[in-house]
């Protein structure tokens, strides 16, 4: 591996809450701004952000393949693990 790979790899991902996802805000994509403030939870105890500048709210999990799923986030990483080994999905799954 090269040493640009090598650093590639050690980068870290953007957490959740720290930029605007919204397009028309000024502050859309800018990391590391302190225009987003934790703006209290949902019903399921999701973390939600408000952005200062434009107000716009938005949850912990937007933008991810979580978002908006009425299944937590450990039932939908199952599936997927049981798709990528090719294995069939269970009719009724168990609570």
């Amino acid at each position: 591996m090269t040493k640009p790979e090598k650093e590639l790899k050690t980068e870290r991902l953007a957490s959740p809450g720290s930029f605007c996802w919204n397009v028309q805000c000024v502050d859309c994509g800018r990391l590391g701004g302190d225009n987003l403030r934790q703006f209290g939870h949902t019903c399921q105890g999701r973390q939600r952000w408000q952005c200062k500048t434009c107000g716009r709210v938005l949850t912990e999990t937007y933008g991810t393949v979580f978002h908006g799923k009425k299944h937590d986030q450990e039932t939908i990483l199952e599936c997927l693990a049981l798709l990528a080994e090719r294995n069939s999905l269970p009719l009724n799954p168990p609570r």
